[in-house]
């Protein structure tokens, strides 16, 4: 039979790395919108809005900083409370 703080240790493990992929993939996205509407308003405005789609693809960017940011966050968290949860210290090594 199996040792069921083993199973949610597993089952922790594998939903923050599930939650990860989708964070990092998230931040992407946004990135390349962003980039992509920068272009799309830089070309409508025959360049005269390129400063202000410049800074739109920054935030942009910082916020797919902040986006990951938090995704380790979360991901130390659940791994500190799967620790505490299931008695185990090396509910880590599986994060």
């Amino acid at each position: 039979m199996s040792n069921p703080s083993e199973n949610i240790k597993d089952k922790a493990s594998e939903l923050a790395e599930k939650a990860s992929e989708t964070a990092a993939g998230l931040g992407e996205q946004a990135q390349q919108a962003a980039g992509q509407a920068a272009a799309f308003v830089d070309e409508k405005t025959g360049g005269k809005a390129t400063e202000l789609a410049g800074k739109a693809t920054e935030m942009a960017g910082k916020a797919a900083e902040s986006l990951n940011d938090a995704k380790d966050t979360a991901v130390a968290a659940a791994t500190d409370a799967v620790s505490k949860v299931t008695g185990s210290d090396d509910a880590d090594e599986d994060a």
